[in-house]
């Protein structure tokens, strides 16, 4: 028979204790999974750009990414439905986004078919660069990877500042 579980217990603070420790297992399995699955993300590095005046502007809200890096490893990265949204002309998905570990806004991703390249765009870039304040010349570093648990599609950027 299972502790703590079926038995009458005289004794209601054995029981309690009891219960404690099936409490305390449980969160201990569960840090210990959330800590190797942590650990197992694998990161994949889609790009590096040097960041330009255009990319920083508040009226134009988008970063173009560059079309030799990331067009080669985005493909590799996207589910068929995840490419479907992000390569039809006037289509975007909106994927979860992080800088330095902590998750920002949503932004808007999608190829942009005059220009050939894909790109990241909407206010929230803009508010991305405000809230980190990356500079001209600054690298910003792409990253992508896909949540253990639900598969959802995830970019994080680093930023390699500039001396």
């Amino acid at each position: 028979m299972e502790k703590g579980k079926g038995v009458f217990y005289s004794d209601p603070h054995v029981h309690g204790l009891n219960l404690l420790a099936d409490v305390v297992q449980n969160v201990a399995k569960t840090l210990l999974a959330s800590k190797i699955m942590t650990a197992s993300v694998a990161k994949t590095l889609l790009a590096s750009k040097l960041l330009t005046a255009s990319a920083l502007e508040r009226h134009l809200n988008r970063l173009f990414l560059p079309k030799n890096q990331f067009t080669e490893n985005v493909a590799n990265i996207l589910s068929a439905e995840e490419w479907d949204g992000a390569n039809h002309h006037k289509k975007e998905i909106v994927v979860r986004t992080w800088v330095g570990g902590i998750e920002e806004d949503p932004i808007h991703f999608k190829y942009w078919n005059s220009c050939r390249t894909y790109l990241f765009g909407g206010k929230n870039w803009f508010n991305l660069t405000q809230k980190h304040a990356p500079q001209i010349g600054d690298q910003l570093n792409i990253w992508a990877h896909r949540d253990l648990v639900t598969s959802e599609l995830l970019f994080e950027f680093t930023i390699d500042r500039k001396m």
